[in-house]
């Protein structure tokens, strides 16, 4: 950084700003304004008032519009594309630098299991919802299911997922299971 009144070079903004108000009696801001912006201090663009002074510069809006510089960074926000994007292990090494730092001890949940209780929750959410269940069904076979059918969702023996069909309204007949 340099001091643009007397084109003294500093290597932080901290000296600068030192020097600033030592050798020419200026504050930060009013050497900023002077300056930077011509003299002139900025005002909001949104209604007129002065903008806020950060560390050599003024921000876009005052205190009181300062949402809708919220606003229009959001609307940008995204935009950028991420410098990772289509990159593998193979083609760039800070991917690979990166997959390394989290493989084997390196991963925080290196050398633990999740509690019964988690998996159970991780289990559900992942279960269909028996009216999807039920719709999935009728879409696969020829599409009747017999009228008071109930669709249970349930687990044969070797692990595998499986649904149990009750018909109430047969009682001769027992309940079909399906896997899936």
């Amino acid at each position: 950084m340099k001091c643009l009144i007397c084109d003294i070079k500093f290597d932080a903004g901290k000296r600068l700003s030192d020097h600033i108000k030592r050798e020419h009696d200026l504050s930060g801001e009013a050497y900023t304004i002077k300056c930077h912006y011509g003299g002139e201090r900025p005002s909001c663009p949104s209604c007129g008032g002065e903008t806020r002074y950060a560390s050599f510069s003024f921000k876009r809006y005052c205190s009181d519009c300062k949402g809708i510089a919220a606003a229009v960074g959001g609307k940008k926000g995204g935009q950028a594309p991420a410098w990772n994007r289509g990159q593998t292990k193979e083609t760039d090494q800070r991917v690979a630098k990166a997959a390394e730092r989290v493989t084997g001890e390196g991963n925080p949940f290196f050398g633990r299991r999740h509690s019964f209780p988690s998996l159970q929750r991780m289990r559900a959410s992942r279960r269909t919802a028996t009216s999807q269940l039920s719709d999935r069904i009728s879409s696969r076979t020829d599409g009747t299911l017999e009228e008071g059918a109930v669709v249970i969702p349930c687990l044969e023996s070797d692990g595998a997922e499986a649904v149990l069909i009750e018909a109430s309204s047969s009682p001769s007949s027992g309940p079909e299971t399906r896997q899936r």
